[in-house]
């Protein structure tokens, strides 16, 4: 079925060729997923995030802190997350990317390992505001799938 919709916003807060562009994200999720089926919790989640990335050549190694609230279902008891990202995007050519990202998060639930995970992927910018990010996901705790992978549009002005 039909999962839940994330809608976010970033706002560049410093940017310069040779200095590290710092970003402030903000998302929410939307809960569009039908909770009966399991595929969603009903609830609004919130998070803020702070990313740093830096060029270095072809390099541009990144990181991110953030802060996951969310929303509080009935009969469910969730624990908000903590969220900490880096990795390194590697420029292939002006509209093509790949790399590999390390997410680590705080569990939602009392008792379950944190999921940590290692995401190679492939971007392509086929258009001035349209990117389309392929990846794959490699779990390296039992709070993670073993694998998984997806396809991702990314619309920026």
């Amino acid at each position: 079925g039909f999962g839940d919709v994330i809608a976010g916003v970033r706002y560049t807060v410093l940017s310069g060729p040779a200095l590290p562009t710092i970003d402030l994200i903000g998302k929410v999720k939307i809960p569009t997923a039908d909770e009966t089926r399991n595929l969603g919790t009903g609830e609004f989640d919130y998070t803020v995030r702070v990313d740093v990335a830096q060029r270095l050549g072809r390099f541009i190694p990144y990181g991110s802190i953030g802060y996951r609230f969310i929303g509080d279902p009935a009969g469910i008891d969730l624990n908000n997350q903590v969220l900490l990202n880096a990795g390194t995007s590697l420029e292939l050519s002006h509209d093509f990317f790949a790399g590999v990202s390390f997410d680590y998060r705080t569990s939602t639930t009392d008792g379950a390992e944190n999921p940590a995970e290692i995401s190679p992927y492939f971007t392509w910018k086929f258009a001035p505001t349209l990117k389309m990010n392929v990846y794959s996901v490699i779990g390296l705790s039992n709070g993670s799938p073993d694998y998984g992978g997806g396809l991702q549009l990314v619309v920026a002005p």
